[in-house]
């Protein structure tokens, strides 16, 4: 079983095929304290731009956050490298 945060604020970031959402979050009590929503761009612009504006929007929502939660709509190996572009150019 993976380890815990201890209680205060987690960071969660959802990079979609068509938007993006992060969201400050209280735990363990999963209450919702901040939130943004982004779009997913396509082609050309999904590439340093888009992550970014992530990169910003991350640093605004999670500083003092004990931990990170991440989703892609990516392949990502067992080891964590992203495999696959299909979205996202990174």
């Amino acid at each position: 079983m993976a380890a815990r945060p201890a209680q205060g604020t987690t960071l969660g970031i959802d990079v979609g095929g068509s938007k993006t959402l992060l969201a400050r979050v209280a735990w363990p009590a999963g209450r919702i304290l901040e939130r943004e929503t982004l779009a997913t761009p396509a082609g050309a612009a999904s590439g340093a731009p888009f992550l970014a504006s992530v990169a910003a929007a991350a640093a605004r929502l999670g500083a003092g956050c004990a931990a990170i939660g991440l989703s892609l709509c990516e392949l990502v190996e067992p080891g964590g490298r992203i495999a696959s572009a299909h979205r996202l150019r990174w």
